[in-house]
């Protein structure tokens, strides 16, 4: 019987870059073997993917009808002839024709409406019945398509023949004879090797817009339209190389600058947390699947009128709508692969055959694709989905395959035995005679049968390089920004893992179909969490244990935010815990990896010897920012400081930090100045030697022992603070016989910002942490202590900025503060007893 097989994890080739390839990656080799396996191998290569900001795209005048296409649309536009755009249902087509209809309509003001057809009553393509009701009820007199009309001969040759002219913007590939248009806008006709070569149809469009926007004298307008291009070219997976690459940088500038009303919505809608980054992961697996949805259960149209809208109230509507048809979309989806299922293994075919081929009349036509896709990941083979229509006695399939088979090549001897087809090597359509389907049937297991070997029917996972857990911090996830935007052909990088025990695991969702899990790295102990989607409902958790190594586990990392907290997460794509079911993987070679291998963009130099301070206490001067280095070995230097905030490197000391906290005796002497006991919690598991009696503002709480690394996880919020530090680190100089101290300036999670924070920033600190404490301690005092600690600040500027907040108008009348003394029950985080200052919040 033919099973699908364990996947096989693979390690791609491990090559060495050169000096002058490190150096062009940003002197990190690890970046530069990335790109060594992306094909990636000249310097000015590199430099030209790495720095988009220098990138030349290149313009839609590289095709050779363009001038004549752009003298008919711009005598269209001055003549208010009627246009019509006719575009596709999915999300490249729903995208283009929004492009084009918003440059045409809104921004130059011609007479223009757009058509999409059906995708259920008219499918893909110029609809003949359509094209003759409009061209006789607009009296049309041009026609511009986008994702569409490359293979409509005869479409064209009508338009023709009522005086219709017609422009194809399209991307697919190109048929033996192209159709008669006035003009053909399709980046297929230029070299393989063309930057425009792999456009989308959104991309054509856009570039369409952006040089009759330019002709017009208006080429600023342009940016406006980066957005959809965006959104077309990742969902469309074209290959993210060349011009696509830039096109959709730029749209994701343009996003996380100026979302449309309708774009927010939807991201509101679907639950998206609305202050993190929009990626190629929000655009493919968020707002991609909800455009997509409309045109599978409804009508394409509705996309294209939620992206155009001005009106939030529309835009709330329009993106409730589409919310809702996404999840019936997957409800539907999920019911139609039982069904599936259930009949491939009642039929036998699968024990037999290299294709799984299946259709029924209660399938949407919208969602055999999604369908066939699934059965690919589940039977490791080809897939035929198709949905009967018997009114017209005719089935609509939909066609995913597996890599190596190329299933348009693979068609295309039966195309007589179609009545329609089209596709390419991943996805293919077309459509049968519902009494030809036993025939058919029998023909796509013959060639399948015959052109696909067992090895293909057993995926594989080809992993960039192996990674152990201490590597994965957060200057790995900005090393890794770098490749950014990823996608088809730029993929994410894939890393694999084997010297970790997996700690615990647990299903997630509603349906509980996918997978948490929790590992540790059996060297470092350093836990990580992954996620595994669509582990299985019936599939049984890996059983976890703490002392069992796991075989082989391949995933990708991306940034998981919670709460305002950002950490890596692992997204699995295969997990083993038994490594004889991996015998084909190929051994994983210890890759040494620098825990934090970014450049640092600053000069890394040391400040000067620092005997005293030469500013007065409680101010601090400017000092040169440095890279987090290993602990300071002997020199001339009596104080050495590093300042961590203004780099996305301080993980490399944080990793320092865990893996000497875990050592069974201290490598040197270390302290650690908290401000407030809550700052130092994500070290709070470890060893209690480390950090002996940093919890406190008073100078008693400082360690005895002296150290020879001094590391302020919290600045000093006041002149006395910095006094105790300073009078701290004079008393380490002189009882560290000779050896120098090294002083580390982190400031706790405001690390990122200035030293001297905007008194705005603590007032909206303040503010919130008083909001926090009415709704969980309504009407009960809360010390003073706790306010300091939890700002990590002293009294008098809580008082101050108390005070400020009683006198701004918009709070007038809203907030009174009250002083008195706290009853022995209410003790803060900082620990004090009854007797405490405290304050009342009192909201009338």
């Amino acid at each position: 019987m033919l099973q699908p097989n364990e996947p096989v994890i693979r390690l791609k080739a491990q090559q060495s870059p050169s000096p002058e390839q490190v150096q062009a990656a940003c002197d990190s080799p690890v970046l530069a073997q990335l790109l060594l396996q992306r094909g990636l191998a000249n310097v000015d290569d590199i430099h030209r993917f790495l720095q988009l900001d220098d990138y030349t795209p290149t313009g839609i005048e590289a095709l050779p009808d363009w001038p004549k296409s752009l003298e008919r649309l711009a005598r269209a536009i001055d003549t208010q002839e009627p246009i019509l755009i006719f575009g596709d249902f999915d999300v490249d087509g729903i995208t283009g024709t929004t492009i084009l209809y918003q440059c045409l309509k809104l921004q130059l003001g011609a007479n223009v409406t757009y058509y999409i057809p059906h995708r259920h009553t008219e499918g893909h393509g110029l609809n003949t019945a359509a094209l003759l009701k409009l061209v006789s009820s607009r009296q049309l007199k041009l026609v511009i398509s986008t994702d569409t009309g490359i293979t409509n001969y005869d479409e064209v040759h009508l338009l023709n023949s009522f005086g219709v002219d017609c422009i194809i913007t399209d991307h697919h590939d190109l048929p033996e004879s192209l159709p008669p248009a006035l003009g053909i806008l399709n980046p297929k006709l230029l070299d393989g090797e063309h930057p425009l070569y792999p456009l989308s149809g959104a991309g054509v469009a856009y570039k369409v817009c952006q040089a009759l926007l330019a002709h017009y004298g208006k080429a600023e307008l342009a940016d406006e339209l980066l957005d959809l291009a965006a959104i077309g070219t990742v969902v469309d997976m074209v290959p993210l190389v060349a011009d696509n690459r830039h096109l959709v940088w730029q749209g994701l500038k343009r996003l996380g600058k100026n979302r449309r009303l309708g774009l927010k919505a939807l991201l509101e809608s679907a639950g998206t947390d609305m202050d993190a980054p929009i990626t190629t992961t929000t655009l493919g697996f968020v707002i991609g699947p909800r455009l997509n949805a409309v045109g599978r259960i409804s009508h394409a149209s509705e996309a294209v009128e939620l992206l155009i809208t001005d009106s939030f109230e529309v835009a709330q509507t329009a993106a409730a709508r589409l919310e809702q048809m996404n999840r019936q979309r997957k409800t539907m989806v999920e019911e139609a692969v039982v069904q599936a299922t259930a009949h491939l293994t009642a039929s036998g075919d699968l024990s037999v055959h290299k294709a799984a081929v299946v259709c029924s009349p209660a399938w949407n036509n919208g969602i055999v694709g999604l369908v066939a896709s699934d059965l690919v990941g589940r039977f490791n083979r080809p897939a035929f989905v198709g949905t009967v229509e018997p009114e017209e006695g005719v089935i609509k399939f939909s066609a995913r395959s597996i890599d190596g088979f190329d299933l348009h090549a693979a068609l295309a001897p039966l195309a007589d035995m179609f009545l329609r087809w089209g596709g390419h090597a991943g996805a293919a359509g077309f459509s049968i005679k519902q009494t030809d389907l036993a025939k058919v049937k029998e023909a796509l297991f013959a060639v399948c049968d015959a052109k696909i070997s067992p090895a293909q029917m057993r995926p594989v996972f080809y992993a960039d390089m192996a990674l152990c857990p201490d590597q994965i911090n957060e200057g790995f996830l900005a090393l890794q920004d770098m490749l950014e935007p990823t996608g088809m052909d730029n993929p994410s990088p894939v890393f694999v893992m084997s010297d970790v025990a997996l700690s615990a695991a647990r299903r997630m969702g509603s349906d509980e179909k996918h997978l948490q899990i929790t590992v540790q790295g059996a060297q470092s102990g350093r836990y990580l969490k992954g996620v595994y989607w669509n582990w299985g409902a019936d599939t049984p958790l890996p059983a976890s244990s703490s002392s069992t190594p796991m075989a082989a586990m391949a995933f990708s990392v991306q940034r998981n935010t919670f709460n305002g907290k950002t950490t890596p997460q692992l997204m699995l794509k295969h997990l083993s815990a038994n490594q004889s079911a991996l015998p084909d993987t190929v051994p994983l070679p210890d890759i040494p990896l620098p825990a934090v291998p970014l450049p640092d963009v600053s000069a890394s130099t040391k400040a000067a010897p620092l005997t005293r301070p030469s500013a007065p206490v409680g101010q601090v001067e400017p000092m040169a920012p440095m890279a987090p280095m290993a602990p300071a070995e002997p020199s001339d230097s009596v104080v050495t400081w590093i300042d961590h905030r203004q780099h996305p490197h301080s993980d490399g000391l944080f990793s320092q930090m865990m893996q000497a906290c875990q050592a069974p005796s201290p490598p040197s002497r270390w302290a650690i100045y908290c401000q407030g006991s809550q700052h130092y919690l994500p070290f709070a598991t470890l060893a209690d030697w480390v950090w002996p009696g940093t919890d406190a503002l008073a100078e008693a709480g400082w360690p005895e022992a002296l150290p020879l690394e001094l590391i302020l996880w919290d600045l000093p919020p006041g002149p006395a603070q910095w006094q105790a530090v300073l009078a701290y680190a004079r008393q380490a100089i002189e009882g560290s016989e000779g050896m120098p101290l090294t002083v580390h300036l982190v400031g706790g999670k405001y690390r990122h910002i200035p030293l001297v924070r905007p008194a705005t920033t603590y007032l909206d600190g303040l503010w919130r942490l008083l909001m926090r404490c009415r709704s969980t301690r309504p009407n009960q005092p809360v010390p003073l202590g706790y306010l300091t600690h939890a700002l990590a600040t002293t009294p008098d500027v809580v008082w101050g900025g108390l005070a400020c907040l009683e006198r701004l108008d918009p709070l007038a009348g809203v907030l009174q503060v009250i002083t008195e003394t706290a009853d022995v029950d209410d003790v803060g985080e900082a620990g004090e007893a009854g007797g405490a200052e405290a304050i009342r919040i009192v909201l009338p």
